[in-house]
């Protein structure tokens, strides 16, 4: 009984997280308008590795809470490495309002990456 209660939680978690990633994450506005007056970093190649292992990991198979929730902050660490300008202690520090929109830049940050990427 108490494995069930905890598949159930990581569904849930990870339902909630995948929720969450597509609602709050899409593009807004003209994302290849932006990046044009921006230089392009490439993200932490690691934390990019680690992020793609992680993705790949939860399209086979359910995550465990554990690997879920490591995952999820290897997402945000990832979104991060494409903004020098925050670290992530300070970025804790912040209101939700502030991480939300730093969150939603790193995310922006890092389509536009593998949008040049993809063009060249």
């Amino acid at each position: 009984m108490h494995n069930l209660g905890i598949a159930g939680l990581t569904s849930a978690a990870i339902g909630i997280w995948t929720l969450a990633a597509a609602v709050s994450y899409a593009p807004i506005g003209n994302t290849e308008e932006r990046t044009n007056r921006q230089q392009i970093i490439a993200p932490d190649a690691n934390l990019l590795s680690a992020y793609e292992d992680c993705s790949h990991a939860a399209e086979v198979r359910l995550l465990s809470l554990e690997e879920a929730t490591r995952c999820s902050e290897t997402f945000l660490l990832l979104k991060l490495s494409l903004l020098p300008e925050v670290d992530i202690a300070e970025f804790k520090s912040l209101p939700p309002q502030e991480r939300w929109e730093i969150q939603r830049r790193g995310y922006a940050a890092l389509v536009a990456w593998r949008q040049k990427r993809i063009s060249l």
